[in-house]
C-alpha cells in the first residue's frame, strides 16, 4: 500500500489470500477432510475437491474478456486443487447462519451470494444470504479401515483373546457407530466396556447379532424394570477398536461424530446417520397445523453441527435449534440407605430439524431401523413438500481471536466448499473489493530487428505499440460485459488496466545479453521503464480526449504522487519523469493503474516466445501431440543454431536429455553457453533481483517464480524471503525443485547439486547491504575461477527435505525424475508439467493452472 494511488479513494488493498481455520471441513473425492489435514497431506495438490455448480466457470483472457463455459446450475462437480497451504496466525471471525452452519475465517474471506462474492465486512446479518452446498458427494470408495485391524491379542495375564472385527467399512459398522454415539457409551477406565440401551427387542436383536459376531461369543442382555434393554461388552480390546474408529469416552454434551466417519464409504456414512437417528431421532406430525419434520436431539451442539454437514453432503439441508432451558430439579429419589436426593437437569438441549423436500430425501437415503419410527414414516410418504433453497441467511458475525489459517487454490472455479458454505479461494492480483483484471502483454521479442547480421531493439516501434495497447485496454473497459453491476461500477470508476510483457528471455538471447548479468538487469529496468513512461503519457492523452477516471480527484495523483516505486528512485531514470505528475495535475490521467506483469503461459506459447519476464525454462524439450512426438526448440536458439550449422537432431536430443540446458555440453560453443541460460542455470538470488528490477516500474501485481534447485537449504529459502522483503517486493513465489509432483526436466545444476554457471554481478553485494550474511555463498565460489567471467557455487552440505534415496542418488550423480501417480494435465492427460510464473504449465498442450493469459 506504500504506492497505493487510491489509498484515500478506496482504502488499503487487502491480502489476496482469504483463509479458513484448520477445523473447517472440505468435501473432497475422499470424503470430508479438515483444512489442516488437507494442507498436511496435499500441499502440492493431487486431490479433487467439490465445487458448487452455481459458481459460473469462466475462461479469462489476457485482455480482460471472459467466456462463460458453465452457467450457474444446481449440484456439484469435482476439480483438482494445485496447492494447499498455511497462511500463519491471523485474526479470525466466526460466521453463523440461521440454520446453524458455522465457520471461522479471516477478514478478507469472501462467500458466494446471489449478488456475487461478498466479504464478511459486506455481509449484513439478517439480510444477506450465503449459497450453501447444493449436491451430494460420493464419499470415499476405499473400503479399508484407516488402521490395521488385529483380531488376536495377548493379555497381561498371558491369555489369548480372539475377535472377529470388521476390516472394512460397511453399512452395519456405520449403524453400530451411529447407535453407539446416540444410545451407547464407552468406558475406558479400569472397567472397560462398550454399552448400549434399547427400547425395542427387535432392535436389540439386530445390533446384538452384529456385536456378538465381532466379540466372538454371545453376550446376555439385561432388561430393566422400565422395559429398557441393556447390552454390555467387557473388554479392553473391544473398547480400543471403537476408540481407533474415533469414538470417545465423554459426557453427553461433548459427544461428536467419530473422525473416521468423515472419510468412510457412503454406505458407512448412511449407516452411521441411520443408527444415530434411530437412537435419538423422532418424527413430528401435526396434521392440523401442517407441520411435518424429522428431528434429532442432543445435548451436544457440536455433534449436531457435524451431522448437519454430513447430511448436506448427501444433499439434505437441515436446521439447528437451541431448545435449552434453565437448570431445574427433575425429581427426588431415595438411595438404598434411605437418603433423599434430587435429580438435576442442566437444561442443555439442541435439535436438528429436517423439513420440506429434505424429508423424502432422508427417508429414501437414510431412514430408521426402529419399527415404531418406521410406522410414522409411512405417514410421511405420498405427500407433496415445499422445495428447498440451498442458501442460508447470515445470523451473526463476531471476532473470536487469533488462529492459524489455511487456504488452497482450485484454478478452474477459484472456489471451494467450507463447512457447507461456498467460499472464494486464493486470489491472484492485489485489488480493491470488486476490482477486476484487464490485462494485456506486449511481446518484446517482436521488436528485435536484424541489420547486417546483428540484432537490435526497435524502441520507436515499441513506443507506438505501447500507445495502441493502452488505448485498446481502455476501450475494453467500455465494451466489456461485467458479471456484476458492482464490479462494473468499481472498474469504470478506477479504469485500471494492466499492461505487461512477454518474450523478455528471447529478447535478451537475441541481443546476446545473459539474463542475470548487470547488462541484463539494466535492460530489464530500461525496457519496463520505457513502457511505463509512454503508457502513462498515453493515458494522459486519453484523459485530454475522454476525461480522467471518475474518482481521479479522490486519488493521490492531484498531490503529485505516483504509483511507481521507480519514480522515487531518480538514479534509475532514463526518461523525463518530472513532467509526468505535472501533466497529470493539468490534464488528469485516464487510468488509475497501468502496469501489471500477468502470467502469459498460454498466449506466449501461441506467440512462440518466452513467458512473461521469466527466463526460458528449457531451450529444447520433447513435445507430445496426438500425431506423435517432436522437439520443441526456443525460436531464438533455433535461429542461432542454424546460423552456426548446429541445428541437428542429435544435438537437440542431447540438450533435451540435459534438461533443456546447454551447460556442460561440449558440442555447444562457449559464447552460446554464456547467453543461453535457463531458469535452473540462474541462482535463486538473481531470480529475486530480476523481479525487483522489473517491479520498479510496475504499479500492480507481478507473476514470477523464484526457481530453486532441490539442494537448497532452509537458510537459502529464508534468505530469499528476507531479500525480497528488504527490496520491497509486493509478493514472492518460491518453487523448490522436487517439492511438487511436476518435475520432468533435470538440468545439470539440478543433477550435480551446484550452479554450473554464475555470471558476475552485484546481486550478492546488494544482499550484503541489506544485512544478509553472504559469507556462505562467497566461500563456496570456486577460487580457481575467480578471474574468469563465470564462477561455480558448490552444492550446500545439508539438503532440504530430501529422502535417503534422493541423497543417495545425488551422491552417485544419478539423474532422477520425481513423479507422483495421477498428477496429469487436466486437458490432454500429459504428466509433462513444469512450474513457472507461479503456475503449473503443461509442456504438451500449453494448459496452465493460472487462467489469466
Amino acid at each position: 500500500n506504500r504506492r497505493n494511488i487510491l489509498i484515500n479513494a478506496r482504502g488499503p488493498i487487502r491480502a489476496t489470500n482469504p483463509c479458513v481455520t484448520g477445523d473447517t471441513l472440505i468435501p473432497t473425492e475422499f470424503g470430508l477432510i479438515s483444512m489442516k489435514e488437507l494442507v498436511e497431506k496435499y500441499p502440492n495438490g493431487g486431490i479433487k475437491i467439490a465445487v458448487d455448480n452455481r459458481v459460473p466457470l469462466e475462461i479469462k483472457f489476457s485482455n480482460g474478456s471472459k467466456i462463460l463455459i458453465q452457467k450457474s446450475q444446481k449440484g456439484i462437480s469435482f476439480y483438482e486443487i494445485t496447492k494447499a497451504f498455511s497462511n500463519g496466525i491471523k485474526d479470525v471471525y466466526k460466521i453463523e447462519t440461521e440454520s446453524g452452519l458455522e465457520i471461522k475465517v479471516t477478514k478478507e474471506h469472501k462467500f458466494y451470494t446471489k449478488n456475487g462474492w461478498k466479504g464478511i465486512d459486506e455481509l449484513i446479518p439478517g439480510i444477506d444470504s450465503i449459497y450453501i452446498q447444493s449436491g451430494e458427494i460420493p464419499f470415499n470408495r476405499n473400503k479399508k479401515l484407516p488402521f490395521d485391524v488385529k483380531n488376536e491379542f495377548r493379555g497381561k495375564n498371558g491369555r489369548l483373546y480372539k475377535f472377529n472385527f470388521s476390516k472394512e467399512w460397511s453399512k452395519e459398522l456405520g449403524e453400530v457407530l451411529g447407535y453407539l454415539i446416540g444410545d451407547g457409551w464407552l468406558s475406558d477406565d479400569k472397567n472397560y466396556r462398550v454399552g448400549l440401551t434399547f427400547s425395542e427387542k427387535t432392535l436389540l436383536n439386530y445390533f446384538k447379532s452384529i456385536l456378538d459376531k465381532w466379540y466372538g461369543k454371545k453376550i446376555k442382555f439385561v432388561k430393566r424394570e422400565n422395559g429398557v434393554y441393556h447390552l454390555s461388552y467387557h473388554s479392553k480390546f473391544f473398547v480400543d477398536f471403537f476408540k481407533k474408529l474415533g469414538v470417545k469416552s465423554v459426557k453427553a454434551e461433548e459427544k461428536e461424530v467419530p473422525k473416521t466417519i468423515f472419510t468412510a464409504t457412503k454406505e458407512a456414512v448412511i449407516g452411521f446417520l441411520r443408527g444415530l437417528f434411530t437412537a435419538d431421532g423422532t418424527i413430528q406430525i401435526d396434521k392440523n397445523k401442517g407441520n411435518y419434520y424429522i428431528r434429532l436431539t442432543s445435548k451436544s451442539k457440536k455433534l449436531l453441527k457435524q451431522v448437519q454437514i454430513l447430511l448436506l453432503s448427501l444433499g439434505i439441508k437441515s436446521k439447528i435449534y437451541n431448545r435449552s432451558r434453565s437448570p431445574q430439579v427433575k425429581f427426588e429419589y431415595k438411595t438404598k440407605d434411605g437418603k433423599k436426593k434430587e435429580y438435576f437437569v442442566d437444561g442443555k438441549l439442541f435439535e436438528l430439524h429436517i423439513s420440506k423436500e429434505n424429508i423424502p430425501k432422508f427417508i429414501q437415503k437414510i431412514g430408521f431401523l426402529e419399527s415404531t419410527k418406521n410406522k410414522k414414516v409411512e405417514l410421511l410418504k405420498d405427500r407433496s413438500y415445499h422445495s428447498e433453497i440451498f442458501e442460508d441467511k447470515v445470523k451473526k458475525i463476531e471476532y473470536v481471536g487469533k488462529e492459524e489459517v489455511f487456504d488452497l487454490t482450485e484454478p478452474l472455479s477459484k472456489s471451494f466448499i467450507t463447512n457447507g458454505l461456498i467460499s472464494l479461494d486464493c486470489g491472484e492480483q492485489p485489488l480493491h473489493p470488486y476490482g477486476s483484471c484487464n490485462l494485456g502483454s506486449i511481446n518484446l521479442y517482436a521488436f528485435i530487428k536484424r541489420e547486417n547480421g546483428k540484432a537490435e531493439f526497435d524502441w520507436e516501434k515499441l513506443k507506438d505499440v505501447v500507445k495502441k495497447a493502452v488505448r485498446f485496454l481502455d476501450n475494453v473497459i467500455d465494451v466489456n460485459k461485467f458479471p456484476l453491476k458492482k464490479i462494473e461500477r468499481v472498474s469504470r470508476e478506477s479504469r485500471n488496466i494492466g499492461l505487461g510483457i512477454m518474450g523478455l528471455a528471447d529478447t535478451l538471447f537475441a541481443l546476446q545479453i545473459p539474463y542475470n548479468s548487470e547488462e541484463g538487469f539494466e535492460f530489464m529496468r530500461k525496457v519496463i521503464e520505457f513502457i511505463a513512461y509512454h503508457a502513462f503519457l498515453e493515458s494522459i492523452e486519453l484523459s485530454k480526449e475522454r476525461g480522467p477516471f471518475p474518482i481521479f480527484e479522490k486519488s493521490e495523483y492531484p498531490k503529485g504522487e505516483m504509483p511507481l516505486e521507480g519514480f522515487y528512485r531518480k538514479e534509475y531514470w532514463t526518461q523525463d519523469w518530472p513532467k509526468i505528475p505535472e501533466l497529470i495535475k493539468q490534464f488528469g490521467i485516464r487510468n488509475s493503474n497501468i502496469m501489471s506483469i500477468a502470467p502469459t503461459g498460454s498466449i506466449s506459447m501461441i506467440m512462440d516466445t518466452s513467458s512473461g519476464l521469466e527466463p526460458q525454462f528449457a531451450l529444447t524439450f520433447e513435445k507430445s501431440v496426438t500425431v506423435g512426438k517432436f522437439y520443441y526448440v526456443d525460436p531464438e536458439f533455433e535461429f542461432q543454431l542454424k546460423q552456426r550449422g548446429l541445428y541437428r537432431e542429435d544435438i537437440l536430443k542431447k540438450i533435451a536429455d540435459n534438461g533443456g540446458s546447454v551447460q556442460g555440453l561440449e558440442e555447444i560453443p562457449e559464447d552460446l553457453k554464456k547467453v543461453f541460460v535457463v531458469a535452473y542455470d540462474i541462482p535463486w538470488w538473481d531470480h529475486v533481483r530480476a523481479q525487483y528490477e522489473i517491479g520498479l516500474w510496475v504499479d500492480a501485481g507481478i507473476s514470477k517464480t523464484i526457481n530453486m534447485p532441490n539442494w537448497v537449504t532452509v537458510e537459502d529459502v529464508l534468505n530469499a524471503y528476507i531479500f525480497a522483503y528488504k527490496l520491497g517486493l509486493k509478493g514472492i513465489t518460491i518453487y523448490r525443485d522436487g517439492s511438487k509432483s511436476v518435475q520432468v526436466l533435470i538440468t545439470p545444476s539440478q543433477r550435480k547439486g551446484k550452479y554450473i554457471r554464475i555470471v558476475k554481478n552485484k546481486t550478492l553485494e546488494l544482499m550484503k547491504q541489506f544485512g544478509i550474511d553472504i559469507s556462505k555463498y562467497l566461500e563456496e565460489i570456486n577460487k580457481s575461477n575467480n578471474n574468469s567471467t563465470f564462477q561455480t557455487i558448490i552444492k550446500p552440505k545439508l539438503p532440504l527435505l530430501t529422502s535417503p534415496q534422493q541423497i543417495d542418488n545425488q551422491i552417485k550423480g544419478e539423474e532422477k525424475v520425481e513423479k507422483v501417480e495421477g498428477k496429469v494435465c487436466p486437458v490432454c492427460g500429459s504428466n509433462r508439467l513444469i512450474y513457472r510464473e507461479g503456475c503449473i504449465t503443461c509442456l504438451d498442450c500449453g494448459w496452465s493452472e493460472c487462467t489469466v493469459g
